[in-house]
């Protein structure tokens, strides 16, 4: 008997081919994207704590800024 599917292109078989290699690397890749990220998190995580303060913060030389005060003088906000 025939078969059930039409005749693929000799054309379209290679680009279906490359693109099943293609999709197959780009999970590979992913794949040792994803094992290694965490360890390199953790590093870099690491390499900031040890530069942080005792709190775990940033250590800052000055106090953040607050909110600006008027200068004497100076019109009201919203005139």
């Amino acid at each position: 008997p025939p078969p059930l599917t039409p005749a693929v292109p000799p054309q379209e078989s290679c680009l279906d081919s490359c693109a099943a290699r293609l999709v197959r690397a780009n999970h590979r890749l992913m794949g040792a994207y994803v094992g290694l990220v965490p360890a390199l998190l953790q590093r870099r995580a690491a390499e900031h704590g040890a530069q942080a303060g005792p709190s775990g913060l940033p250590a800052s030389p000055e106090p953040a800024p607050g909110p600006a005060e008027p200068s004497e003088g100076a019109p009201a906000a919203g005139t």
